[in-house]
């Protein structure tokens, strides 16, 4: 802002002057909150399963998540070695496999609703092997890659992980796997898995319709059509 005879405005201590008091005090206060806000729209959890209290035994396992967005549904468990254990996770249960030699896969799917679309930004999760469990773990959803890491003998959460590939505006069918890598024939068990993202409405064609040809000459005829948006 400017002083009245057009001059630019001096700065003293950090303030501005020419700008009143409130306005000053106010201004650190809109910018957190900007911040905040943008934060809060591009991190949304969208998946979080803690696998309870209860021990676990059945597989698939089909127990729905604690935290599940409106519009996703159907949320499976399984592993190529058709079948699960659980052991103590980061508090509660955690979902495991008592034998993770041979490089088995763990899978996830859930279904997205009609009409909708997911993105996925982040993933996280809390995972521990034995000692002579799996030592690496690479993950994919609907087939895109979007990382990989270690597996350490004290559990510990792989701390929130931008996907390495974008994983955008993903319908039906979601099939998360984890497969893992390393070690033999000991055991490996997942916690608090996490997605981060968003569930949006999906764009639609719109409806258009016409009416039939009249006043027709040799040269000339009158058309009508009606385009309706549903959506898109």
């Amino acid at each position: 802002a400017g002083r009245a005879d057009g001059a630019p405005a001096e700065k003293r201590g950090g303030a501005v002057r020419g700008l009143t008091p409130l306005v000053q005090g106010l201004t650190p206060f809109l910018v957190a909150m900007a911040l905040s806000t943008f934060v809060v729209q591009g991190q949304s959890t969208i998946y979080l399963h803690d696998y309870g209290t209860t021990t676990i035994s059945s597989h698939p396992y089909t127990v729905a998540p604690g935290t599940f967005a409106a519009n996703l549904s159907n949320s499976s468990w399984s592993n190529s070695k058709k079948a699960w254990t659980s052991y103590k996770g980061s508090s509660g249960q955690a979902i495991a496999m008592a034998n993770s030699s041979g490089g088995p896969t763990i899978t996830l799917t859930f279904s997205v609703a009609t009409g909708y679309k997911l993105s996925i930004t982040a993933f996280n999760f809390w995972c521990q092997r034995s000692k002579t469990g799996a030592t690496g773990w690479s993950m994919t959803i609907n087939g895109i890659s979007v990382g990989s890491g270690s597996v350490g003998t004290s559990g510990a959460s792989i701390g929130q992980t931008s996907v390495a590939n974008a994983v955008s505006d993903k319908t039906g069918t979601i099939t998360v796997v984890i497969t893992l890598s390393g070690g033999g024939t000991g055991t490996f068990r997942l916690d608090d898995f996490q997605l981060i993202g968003t569930v949006s409405a999906a764009a639609s064609a719109p409806s258009v319709s016409s009416t039939a040809a009249s006043s027709i000459t040799a040269t000339s005829a009158t058309l009508g059509g009606n385009v309706t948006s549903d959506g898109g």
